[in-house]
């Protein structure tokens, strides 16, 4: 059981030590970017470029912790003992499809007291507000453990 931390342990250090061998190199110049982006080719690409999300980047933030939500609610269905695969199966599924169901209305109910006037999809859109992001997913999150320890 101790071998396969040994072994996980040994390929993080060899990515960091590579990541670091491959950091002393100075990169390559950035070429301009070609004329016509829609015959963009993957050939086209050199060491040294840099892609950028301008104007998405915020609407990110919040999946991040929508997945903690979710990795939480599977986590409560898969747990427990298995004595027999179909009733395991019909109360995973039960558990999972129940979980998410009650994540979706509570995001909705806590999305009316917290933004009365606007929804968090406009809020993290139109305005950029990257903070009704967090506050949008630490609640899912906190959702998702309500539910993990209530149902």
């Amino acid at each position: 059981m101790v071998w396969w931390f040994f072994g996980f342990l040994a390929v993080v250090l060899a990515v960091l030590i590579a990541l670091y061998l491959r950091a002393d190199k100075a990169p390559a110049a950035a070429t301009a970017a070609p004329k016509d982006l829609a015959n963009l080719r993957v050939t086209d690409a050199q060491r040294g470029d840099v892609v950028e999300l301008n104007g998405g980047g915020d609407d990110f933030s919040d999946l991040s912790f929508n997945m903690v939500a979710m990795g939480v609610i599977v986590l409560k269905a898969s747990a427990g003992d298995l004595f027999d695969w179909t009733t395991k199966l019909e109360w995973f599924a039960l558990d999972v499809i129940l979980g998410f169901v009650l994540l979706m209305i509570l995001r909705k109910v806590t999305d009316a007291l917290f933004l009365p006037g606007t929804t968090i999809s406009q809020e993290i859109a139109n305005d950029k507000n990257t903070n009704a992001a967090w506050v949008e997913g630490v609640v899912a999150t906190g959702i998702a453990t309500i539910i993990f320890f209530v149902v």
